[in-house]
């Protein structure tokens, strides 16, 4: 969380559900912790990964209300839409959820089960798709963020508005960068798009190429790359 905090990000998360949801108060005490450390103005998520319980997500909800957590993400199980919106009705935390969802149609039924959070991801067949989320969660004051590619995901979100926040994974995300021809720059928290591309990110073909024993003076196409564990 330090290290979060010195990149300069606003709004850090963390997991909980530890050990499949069985130490309950160890989990409380870690976010008590996190929160104290991060200080107040550092906005603060949790992530159980639908590992709860409706009545123990409810449970644990109240226990960490009176530390400001910003949204509680995949409290129950995603396809559980009546456990949700038991939640919902009795969480005093907002409900974060779309993380699983693999069309843009499912996001009408978690607002309507209560969620207040959606979270669309790259997954979605399209950016068309991704958008479409946007736009609803903004006609209906809903709030936004976004996992996925976050190079990408960040391109996707600020056509929608620049104060959507974008999640990085940084264990993730932090090893793909040096196969990145061009990305956006990662500055105080806030991801600097190209204002002279309209797409900021490219991939370093000859690079891949190098790494995969493919002479650079083969022609070479994506496909060169699928099935060889490089993500393309």
């Amino acid at each position: 969380m330090d290290s979060f905090v010195a990149l300069g990000f606003p709004c850090v998360k963390m997991k909980v559900g530890k050990r499949f949801g069985c130490v309950f108060d160890e989990d409380v005490e870690r976010v008590r912790a996190v929160r104290g450390h991060v200080g107040p103005k550092i906005r603060l998520a949790v992530d159980a990964n639908q590992i709860h319980a409706v009545p123990e997500a409810i449970a644990f909800a109240r226990a960490i209300a009176d530390q400001d957590i910003a949204w509680f993400e995949e409290p129950v199980h995603s396809a559980d839409y009546l456990g949700l919106k038991a939640f919902c009705e009795e969480s005093p935390i907002v409900a974060g959820v779309g993380e699983s969802e693999r069309t843009a149609l499912g996001f009408d039924s978690i607002a309507a089960a209560g969620c207040r959070h959606l979270q669309p991801q790259t997954s979605l067949p399209g950016v068309q798709e991704i958008l479409s989320v946007c736009r609803y969660a903004d006609a209906h004051k809903l709030d936004l963020s976004a996992g996925g590619l976050s190079y990408f995901t960040s391109q996707i979100m600020a056509v929608n508005s620049e104060s959507v926040l974008t999640e990085i994974l940084l264990p993730v995300v932090g090893p793909l960068r040096p196969y990145l021809k061009t990305a956006p720059d990662l500055k105080d928290g806030r991801f600097i798009l190209d204002s002279e591309r309209a797409v900021s990110t490219s991939i370093d073909w000859e690079l891949l190429a190098e790494k995969n024993g493919i002479a650079s003076d083969e022609v070479f196409t994506p496909d060169d790359f699928r099935n060889t564990g490089i993500p393309v």
